[in-house]
């Protein structure tokens, strides 16, 4: 998803390789925190898939960042049909008039489950049609009150959007690259002077 390009005489022993290892467990750690600094985190997924790889190529390095592509509606947030809780992002549901999409049914199915949340209420209540709480005729089963609380969750997001939690704008921005730039240059400088061979006169 992100690629960084560090230009130089790179091998495989050298101190910038040993350098970029702990800015990639560095950077990691730090996704990771920030993610969960936004209460962003439910059932782990996006956290755990949070990863750092660096390719050693022409006798440079490529740095590559890699996570579930959902990532970008996490860190930018979404607009909604009718209200926008993420103005500025580049990302937003389609029409009110347009079904609710499958992945975002989906994905508050999963976070219900996640929650743990009781379903006791949903099961043996509906709105009625000025918004109050009445006692259904027949109680819903678990799957049923899942299905219908996830479905009342999924259309209000629909509605009102998604705010951004800019957990990776956060970490990835000018600062972390300077920081990096900065590593890489007293590593290679490093990685110069042990390479440095003095000859006797």
């Amino acid at each position: 998803m992100g690629n960084f390009f560090v230009d130089g005489g790179v091998s495989r022993d050298t101190v910038i390789v040993g350098a970029v290892e702990e800015v990639r467990q560095q950077t990691i750690d730090l996704l990771r925190d920030s993610l969960a600094s936004y209460d962003a985190v439910t059932t782990g997924e996006l956290a755990q898939s949070i990863d750092v790889r660096y390719e050693l190529k022409d006798g440079g390095m490529i740095v590559s960042i890699y996570m579930d592509e959902y990532w970008k509606f996490v860190d930018k947030g979404v607009k909604g049909t009718q209200d926008e809780k993420a103005p500025n992002s580049p990302y937003s549901y389609k029409s009110s008039k347009d079904s609710i999409p499958a992945n975002l049914l989906s994905g508050t199915n999963g976070w219900i489950a996640a929650k743990g949340i009781s379903l006791s209420h949903i099961a043996s209540n509906r709105k009625d049609k000025n918004g109050h709480f009445v006692k259904r005729k027949r109680t819903l089963t678990n799957p049923e009150a899942n299905k219908t609380l996830a479905f009342a969750m999924a259309k209000s997001i629909h509605k009102k959007g998604v705010k951004a939690q800019p957990f990776y704008s956060d970490v990835i921005n000018e600062k972390w690259v300077k920081s990096f730039a900065v590593k890489m240059g007293e590593a290679l400088k490093q990685d110069i002077i042990d390479a440095v061979i003095i000859q006797p006169k």
